[in-house]
């Protein structure tokens, strides 16, 4: 674009109709200039993928509209977000009694919302004389019905009572005789999404535009996989292959694992700088970062411990006292919740997984679910609800999913035609609608789809990887999977459409031997992959310089009442 410079034109570069009584000409109109108002428009509407269309004046009108959303758009879009903040959170009545208050819920299915389930008060009954109680609210996830399970009086200790199959737990109310009322302090909040101080609610949108200024919302880019090229290698890398891999919620550090080593490199642009360095007591399998950036956990063939996690401060890297009860044998993967509460890991002896509850920045290992996996876990993924926690063995029929309530895991039905075993990793895509699993008997990859509680398996790829694939992991957009392969051509990466994998191109440098693990950035700029030998892995960008969908994040979203 450009403004007039044309004969006649005032001094600030505006057109003027002159005055033929001062002798002031009018402003020349010259072709160049005309074409650029011309081509301005033309560009905007073409560009937006309509056709010219001279009997209309309004397209470009129309093509901003169809295409950019306005802030009054967005919220009434997410205006359902707002009260998934304070979701079936239970509080105390106004003034205090023995009520208490649930406030409106959202039920979800397939990560859409499908029914609001409205605030009701429900009544408690206290325990007898001398006697303490503990009762659990929860609501059906079909339903949205509420149920109060009664506990067991006890003189000073009571105990949970059990989550009944199909409900979430909101809350343990503790009751004591004498009481009068019930307070905020005698209510735990036991909500998937209350169990952090303070929560993140994401949605993938299509990139528009600016949504800076005074919007609530964060607009987090992710990029298109489109041409990606080689980045050159970072300057401190090993001299042995690479395991595993993990970025940062943000995607600001990558760390890597390597033998007995590991690196964490700080992310700037397409440059990676190591800014924290540490040998370990053992060969590493898995390294994996929490949800929320503060903790890294590192698993390795060191006995007696088996594994470490740091705390991260800035660029300070503090490793932590081990669990009580570490795993009984050598870890293969490790996997954090969704919210950060829970850490599984994946050994090779009975039973198979350990799982951890975390309280601040200890560890303790909670029960083992009633029924186990059948063999040495290979891997382990924990849906994006938090709700589902998928492992992957090494026998028939090798994968057990489990549906989570509190701290109670209970296996679900097995999926039909599944091959006999696995011994690869396993990923959920950001929608929790697929699982992708990576066996080492063909097909090599499988992906099922999830509709509640039932899975079913999708049409095999159209192109099978080449060999037993170790490692799988979705683009953010769920547009994508990358496989890691032992053997040729030990990287396939597929366009995914919702229904089958179709093989892209390979990528012009290919990983130089077998690769152990594939890692998207969480924008999906990069692609991590590790490979045998020096320098023990490789980062592909991708040539998009457009985000071409995004995260909308809700700015501040506090757990209600905090």
């Amino acid at each position: 674009m450009k403004r007039t410079d044309a004969p006649g034109a005032t001094i600030d570069n505006l057109y003027t109709d002159g005055d033929p009584n001062l002798a002031i000409p009018a402003t020349d109109v010259r072709a160049d200039e005309m074409n650029h108002i011309q081509e301005e428009v033309a560009n905007v509407i073409e560009g937006l993928g309509d056709t010219l269309d001279p009997g209309d004046r309004t397209q470009l009108y129309q093509n901003l509209i169809a295409n950019f959303y306005q802030q009054s758009q967005v919220d009434a879009l997410l205006s359902p977000l707002n009260n998934v903040v304070g979701a079936f959170f239970v509080h105390e009545n106004s003034p205090p009694d023995m009520t208490v208050l649930i406030d409106t819920g959202w039920l979800q299915n397939g990560g859409s919302v499908v029914t609001q389930v409205p605030q009701v008060t429900i009544n408690f009954v206290e325990p007898g004389v001398g006697m303490l109680r503990k009762d659990l609210v929860a609501v059906n996830q079909e339903t949205g019905v509420y149920i109060v399970v009664t506990g067991i009086e006890h003189a000073s200790t009571p105990a949970n009572p059990t989550i009944p199959a199909g409900y979430q737990a909101c809350a343990f109310v503790n009751l004591f005789n004498g009481m009068g009322a019930i307070t905020n302090n005698d209510i735990e909040d036991v909500r998937v999404l209350g169990s952090g101080t303070e929560e993140v609610i994401d949605v993938a949108v299509t990139w528009r535009g600016d949504f800076s200024g005074d919007s609530p919302y964060t607009f987090s880019p992710v990029f298109p996989w489109s041409n990606p090229v080689k980045l050159p290698d970072p300057s401190e890398v090993f001299i042995v292959g690479s395991r595993s891999a993990s970025w940062s919620p943000g995607g600001e550090f990558l760390a890597v694992s390597a033998a007995i080593f590991l690196n964490v490199y700080q992310v700037s642009g397409d440059k990676f700088e190591v800014i924290y360095s540490a040998a370990l007591d053992g060969n590493a399998y898995d390294v994996e970062w929490s949800p929320c950036g503060e903790f890294l956990t590192v698993v390795h063939d060191g006995s007696p411990s088996f594994m470490v996690t740091y705390q991260r401060s800035g660029l300070s890297f503090t490793p932590l006292p081990a669990p009580v009860a570490t795993p009984p044998s050598v870890p293969r993967r490790a996997a954090w919740s969704p919210t950060g509460e829970f850490l599984v890991i994946c050994h090779l002896s009975s039973p198979w997984i350990s799982i951890y509850q975390r309280d601040g920045v200890t560890l303790t290992k909670i029960n083992n679910p009633s029924v186990l996996p059948d063999n040495n876990a290979w891997g382990a993924a924990w849906h994006p609800s938090g709700q589902f926690l998928a492992v992957v063995d090494a026998s028939t029929p090798g994968l057990s999913i489990y549906e989570r309530a509190g701290t109670t895991f209970t296996k679900l039905p097995d999926p039909a035609g599944l091959p006999i075993h696995y011994e690869g990793d396993t990923a959920w895509s950001s929608c929790g609608e697929f699982l992708a699993i990576g066996s080492a008997v063909t097909p090599f990859v499988i992906v099922l789809q999830k509709e509640g509680t039932t899975f079913t398996k999708l049409p095999d790829p159209d192109v099978l990887p080449g060999a037993a694939a170790l490692g799988v992991n979705w683009h953010p957009t769920g547009k994508y999977l990358a496989v890691s392969q032992v053997a040729s051509p030990n990287l396939t990466i597929y366009e995914f459409d919702g229904a089958k994998l179709t093989k892209l191109p390979d990528l012009a440098v290919m990983p130089a031997g077998g690769s152990w693990c594939c890692n998207w950035s969480p924008d999906g700029q990069f692609l991590y992959f590790g490979e045998p030998g020096a320098p023990g892995f490789a980062i592909h960008q991708t040539s998009s310089d457009m985000p071409e969908n995004g995260l909308m994040r809700l700015n501040g979203a506090k757990r209600a009442g905090q």
